[in-house]
């Protein structure tokens, strides 16, 4: 297990700019926040050379980067196409850049009428577990081809909230191509145990967004804090004991869009001191 980080938490620079302040924080592995801005701007192979060598030269290894962020799409509609074929571009172009795995939400239900999502009947979750796979399963060529897989992340209710109902969608799409990443600020806000989640899913997790937000309903995604967990905060030695249990040899990636709102100075110190902090802690020094 070792330690990541999100290039969104300089999500006001360049992605290769991004990347070299992470890098000097210490860092060595990456998750890029997207890849659709790089096929908007229809990316050349010079330019992915370019960044697969920068990454090269300054010793950092892209790890896993985050794709679809599942809003929902009529099944067969010009949007649901349009999604599934950007959906293969970066499939391929996760591959030129050497990235395993892209994480990805499932496609969330139809939007109510008015007022909030209501709890899930039989028929709707049935028709939502038939639709990911459908979706999902679309991509397999591309993703046989490249050996790129997928991870489909917890989110907050009623879109796969818990371990129990990404193991079922996993089961539905029956392939060694996809797999779990684990949000833990998504379980706080679901008031969720998150070692309970790790042990159910296993060794189908292949990917982490690791932030702290305290057990409420909002979605705080900050560093850990390491505050007592009687109070409502995680207890991160309990969640990386468990880890190490289930065998987990993946990356504990910090992705902590709440860090976001203060100067680049600022997030520059508390990233040095963060990097410091969470490598001793990962190697049992705290």
């Amino acid at each position: 297990m070792y330690l990541s980080m999100n290039t969104n938490y300089y999500w006001d620079l360049p992605v290769v700019e991004s990347i070299r302040k992470i890098a000097e924080a210490g860092f060595q592995y990456v998750e890029l926040a997207d890849l659709s801005q790089m096929i908007k701007n229809n990316i050349s192979s010079k330019e992915i050379d370019k960044l697969s060598k920068t990454c090269a030269d300054i010793g950092v290894s892209i790890e896993q980067v985050h794709g679809y962020w599942g809003e929902y799409l009529e099944e067969g509609s010009q949007k649901w196409n349009q999604r599934l074929n950007i959906f293969q571009q970066e499939i391929v172009l996760a591959h030129l850049l050497g990235i395993k795995v892209i994480v990805s939400h499932e496609m969330g239900y139809p939007k109510p009428d008015k007022g909030l999502y209501d709890a899930p009947s039989v028929k709707s979750y049935k028709e939502f577990i038939e639709r990911n796979t459908r979706f999902f399963c679309s991509l397999l060529p591309y993703l046989e081809k490249t050996g790129v897989r997928i991870a489909l992340e917890n989110l907050i209710y009623p879109v796969c909230p818990t371990g129990e109902e990404l193991m079922e969608l996993l089961s539905s799409i029956n392939s060694p191509f996809f797999g779990v990443c684990m949000d833990t600020a998504h379980l706080c806000v679901n008031k969720l145990n998150i070692v309970r989640f790790i042990k159910i899913v296993g060794k189908n997790l292949i990917a982490t967004h690791i932030s702290d937000s305290n057990n409420g309903n909002i979605d705080l995604h900050l560093f850990p804090v390491f505050g007592l967990h009687d109070n409502g905060w995680v207890d991160w030695h309990e969640v990386r004991d468990t880890l190490k249990q289930i065998g987990y040899e993946g990356i504990f990636n910090l992705e902590v869009p709440g860090q976001h709102y203060t100067t680049i100075q600022i997030r520059e110190r508390k990233l040095k001191h963060e990097f410091g902090l969470l490598t001793d802690f990962l190697s049992g020094k705290l």
